[in-house]
């Protein structure tokens, strides 16, 4: 009898699960504060210009641009250059060593890929709406692993395509990524508007107004977010409350719950169990 050696398959990229997929034409004045939640976001530019933020980076998509942003990023999106953006958005939960190399990922695609992408938005939408309709029928079930095929295979052939960075450049930007970088570095204090400016050499007033140009959050709401971003880590590494509380250097644990439940909408004991 014929001996065979079983070859074991490696995925790159499993798809767990899909929140969201639209295809949308945003007017002229769109300008979208920004957000940040516990799973993936893919925004891709059809057509238009449109700029973007991910943490500290500021970004112009034009046509056939990809970005993604990855679990607890902040980010945001507004119209840019006096066009009406175009804009695919995917948002989904993944896993798989390619999921490490789009935490910055920044593409431009060629026209194949992006006939490809729109194919797997319209797939996306199938798969939402028989969720909602039938899940535990065939239908949902077919479609969903039709949709994971194509979305694993596209993820997977651009990791093996490489980056791009188009990252704006300007003085404005660069400031802000300065600042962003200063707040990560010091996420574990609880620190002040005036300490801030100071340690980034500029005067209260034109840090807020720099801020603002690019968030859209204060300044300390963006340095709280960071916090509970290092928090989430914690959480997930069985940290005792108490402990992230005094390491993040807020005032109680009954604070540290507060601020947690104001950032994520869940307390850290629900915000463990949805994982």
């Amino acid at each position: 009898m014929q001996e065979f050696t079983v070859k074991k398959i490696e995925r790159a990229v499993t798809l767990e699960a899909v929140v969201a997929a639209f295809d949308v034409i945003r007017p002229k004045n769109f300008y979208f504060a920004g957000e940040m939640h516990d799973f993936w976001e893919m925004v891709y530019a059809a057509d238009g210009v449109a700029t973007a933020t991910a943490d500290e980076r500021v970004y112009t998509l034009t046509r056939g641009n990809l970005l993604f942003h990855k679990p607890m990023e902040f980010h945001r999106v507004w119209s840019s250059a006096n066009t009406a953006p175009h804009l695919l958005l995917i948002s989904f939960k993944a896993a798989g060593i390619a999921m490490k190399q789009l935490e910055k990922g920044f593409y431009r695609l060629n026209g194949y890929q992006a006939a490809r992408l729109a194919e797997i938005e319209k797939l996306f939408e199938q798969v939402i709406g028989l969720y909602e309709s039938d899940r535990n029928g065939n239908g949902f079930k077919l479609k969903s692993s039709l949709a994971a095929a194509a979305f694993e295979g596209f993820i997977t052939e651009l990791c093996e395509s490489g980056l791009e960075d188009r990252r704006d450049n300007s003085p404005y930007a660069d400031t802000y990524r300065r600042v962003i970088r200063y707040m990560q570095s010091h996420c574990c204090e609880s620190l002040t508007v005036c300490q801030i400016a100071r340690a980034c050499g500029l005067s209260e007033s034109n840090l807020k107004r720099i801020f603002k140009m690019f968030c859209d959050r204060g300044v300390i709401s963006y340095h709280n977010s960071l916090r509970i971003r290092t928090a989430v880590k914690m959480l997930y590494d069985e940290i005792p409350v108490s402990k992230i509380s005094e390491e993040l250097g807020f005032s109680s644990p009954s604070y540290f719950y507060v601020a947690f439940k104001r950032e994520t909408g869940k307390t850290p004991r629900d915000f463990l169990k949805s994982k």
